[in-house]
């Protein structure tokens, strides 16, 4: 994930884990300082997944966030004169 997406879609994104990983607090997020790649330890400080565990849920999450925070293409329509 691109850092720009990232600053602009922090609350999304913050959101969407606290969804996932009800037992992350915003403590934990604020200590990810818009560092995803932080989630993963916090995966293993609180929840006390093992290093694999933690490896399919981040992918799980990640993919998930690439989907909600993808740009949406502009739709365009076709104004042809006959």
């Amino acid at each position: 994930m691109h850092e720009k997406t990232m600053r602009e879609d922090w609350t999304k994104i913050t959101n969407i884990i606290k969804m996932r990983f009800k037992r992350i607090t915003d403590k934990d997020i604020n200590a990810m300082e818009k560092n995803i790649d932080a989630l993963s330890d916090c995966l293993q400080s609180v929840y006390g997944f093992t290093n694999e565990k933690t490896a399919v849920e981040y992918a799980k999450i990640k993919a998930i966030l690439h989907v909600a925070t993808r740009p949406h293409p502009r739709k365009t329509t076709n104004t042809k004169k006959q």
